[in-house]
């Protein structure tokens, strides 16, 4: 469902939960649970078994002779899809009730895929569960992949997934609840990991599992910002759950219409363009009823994503410097002053200083906008609108001019993970960690990626998918350079700094004055 619609929170899909997550309807509950984490600097332990360290020695010991990274390409699926699961078997679907993991039972889908838990679970407490408990946020109505995954770890364990739905206005207050009351169900819940991943891990409220990736290697085929996120303070938190990514939408013929050069046009399609690129659309239509290009300058969340998409494509982010997390940097402040140069130049609209959630891609679609960098979701109902072509493409993010530190092409993600509860029995734990291996499968990554709409955390599917996804070759190519960070008390600090970018880019504050404070202020809080 696109990000700038409005529905019901009883109607939203764990996507619209990864969107208002970020957003002040949640700061509350994030921020207080934030304030438990003992001083959170730097990431340390604290809290009990789980925090930082190696987790659970109970569980450690009970996994050691599961044979996690023994022919893991095999197993997941990763080797020779085509070929270990052809096309026409993989899209027999169920026709109706697909929110629903028994409508997925017996398909030729799921029982064609290829995944195999790792060997020796039987041999431990795993073979006394029946069925594991997990929070879902959003109703299963709208999660077809997550009802496909769970029918073929059924499939192959025996083991069912009960999936406890909780409205997404819910969702966080009833998973901080249930986690810091120790309670032991429901034994798996979805976590954010641009946000309260690390909280949980640092009080000890997950369980780390790093022996289901035990090799380096085995993150190969999948997407970059999987590693990058998962992990945190030496440990890895889970298994993958969904993600999301932002591309370029374009229209190209209107681009060169106003005059743009078809070469600047064309570097821009095949993912070799920067800002400068950038700037010539923009200064083409100033004056004009259509914007070049625009960001959101009003938005708790989204001020601070634009921004730090932008300093990621200028080389720079919260934890790059190795010194805790730093802030107020050169490419930070080159990256905040070259959006405020936009504004003074007239090259992106005046009301970018009001601009939240929605009105990039509300711009786009009432065509005042030629180019916006927003999530995928809008691509749908673009390609409704404009069709396909030379009236509208996407493409992958730009990176910053060469005379920026470290010129990186870089979009942004947002991800969840499918996670253990510390306080589980330790059966649950462990048929758990089987769960998070079926969730690395080839096949969980393609019904996430055709079946779902989100984006697929193995790379080999937008390869295969060409003909199932509309410009999956682009969105592939995007989600390649997409990053994310994870670092402690991570929504308070985003959202203080997003509010010091908004007095920069209003013009109420010098710009290197505003990423100071936003720099005091996550020194306060992290005590670093």
């Amino acid at each position: 469902m696109p990000e700038y619609h409005k529905v019901k929170l009883s109607e939203l899909s764990r996507r619209e939960l990864m969107k208002m997550a970020s957003s002040a309807t949640f700061v509350g509950a994030s921020v207080g649970l934030a304030g438990c984490t003992g001083g959170g600097g730097g990431g340390g332990g604290g809290g009990n078994q789980s925090g930082g360290g190696g987790g659970s020695s109970e569980l450690q010991s009970a996994v050691s002779d599961i044979g996690y990274g023994d022919n893991w390409e095999e197993r997941r699926g990763l080797g020779t899809p085509a070929e270990s699961w052809p096309m026409e078997s993989r899209l027999k679907v169920p026709e109706s009730d697909l929110g629903s993991a028994s409508s997925w039972s017996g398909t030729e889908t799921v029982s064609n895929a290829v995944w195999e838990p790792p060997s020796g679970g039987d041999s431990t407490a795993a073979s006394d569960v029946d069925t594991i408990e997990i929070l879902n946020y959003g109703d299963m109505q709208f999660d077809r992949a997550t009802a496909a995954t769970d029918a073929l770890f059924e499939d192959r364990t025996g083991i069912s997934m009960s999936r406890t739905q909780v409205v997404v206005d819910q969702a966080i207050p009833k998973a901080a609840a249930f986690l810091s009351s120790e309670q032991s169900t429901p034994q798996m819940l979805l976590s954010t990991t641009y946000s309260s991943m690390s909280t949980y891990a640092t009080n000890g409220y997950l369980e780390p599992v790093n022996f289901i990736q035990p090799d380096d290697s085995m993150w190969e085929p999948y997407l970059p910002i999987a590693q990058q996120t998962f992990q945190f303070n030496g440990n890895q938190w889970g298994g993958p759950n969904i993600i999301e990514g932002k591309v370029v939408h374009l229209r190209p013929q209107l681009i060169r219409d106003q005059g743009v050069d078809g070469a600047v046009v064309d570097s821009i399609l095949s993912g070799d363009y920067t800002w400068s690129d950038l700037e010539t659309v923009m200064e083409a239509f100033a004056g004009t009823d259509v914007a070049g290009w625009g960001y959101r300058g009003s938005s708790l969340t989204y001020t601070e994503n634009d921004w730090r998409e932008m300093w990621y494509q200028a080389g720079g982010g919260y934890t790059q410097g190795g010194d805790g997390v730093t802030v107020n940097t050169d490419t930070g402040l080159y990256a905040l002053e070259r959006m405020i140069s936009w504004l003074d130049k007239g090259w992106v609209p005046d009301a970018v200083t009001t601009w939240t959630q929605g009105d990039l891609a509300d711009g786009f679609l009432s065509e005042s906008m030629a180019m916006v960098p927003v999530a995928t979701d809008l691509i749908a109902d673009a390609t409704e609108q404009f069709g396909k072509g030379d009236a509208y493409q996407i493409a992958p993010p730009p990176r910053a001019p060469d005379d920026a530190a470290d010129p990186q092409q870089a979009t942004l993600a947002t991800s969840t993970i499918s996670a253990i509860n510390t306080f589980a029995p330790l059966g649950h734990k462990i048929a758990g960690t089987l769960f998070q291996d079926a969730r690395f499968s080839y096949a969980s990554s393609w019904w996430e990626y055709v079946e779902e709409g989100n984006m697929a955390y193995v790379n080999q599917v937008y390869e295969d998918a060409t003909d199932q996804a509309t410009f999956s070759q682009q969105k592939g190519a995007a989600m390649e350079v997409a990053k994310s960070e994870v670092f402690p008390q991570q929504r308070a600090i985003n959202q203080e700094v997003s509010e010091q970018l908004q007095l920069a880019i209003a013009g109420d504050k010098e710009p290197q004055k505003a990423l100071e404070d936003a720099q005091s202020f996550i020194d306060t809080v992290l005590s670093q």
